[in-house]
């Protein structure tokens, strides 16, 4: 099963993407590496975020950094215990808006 532990989001206004930071495994490899997804995807991996979240909520957690006409935003998930996800489970259509990246 394909798995990625999240350390990092970040996202911005003028992208559909989001990329995710973590600890991607595969059976008993796991790499660094980051995913790219869509927006539809990031509600889903907030939901599941929240549910494990014990202190708060991952919205409490968004920085917004301002360049010129950009906002940046991200979510550090470094300082918090959450669990591993399944990529079945965010993008449950057979990875249709996921791009996985080493």
């Amino acid at each position: 099963m394909k798995t990625i532990k999240i350390r990092k989001i970040q996202f911005n206004n003028f992208s559909n993407k989001v990329l995710c930071f973590g600890e991607l495994c595969i059976n008993n490899l796991c790499i660094d590496s980051y995913i790219e997804l869509s927006f539809s995807s990031l509600n889903r991996i907030v939901g599941l975020l929240n549910r494990q979240l014990t202190e708060g909520s991952v919205y409490d957690l968004i920085q917004e950094e301002i360049y010129e006409t950009e906002k940046h935003y991200s979510i550090d998930l470094n300082s918090y215990k959450t669990l591993p996800l399944s990529l079945e489970e965010l993008a449950p259509q057979g990875y249709p808006s996921l791009k996985i990246s080493a």
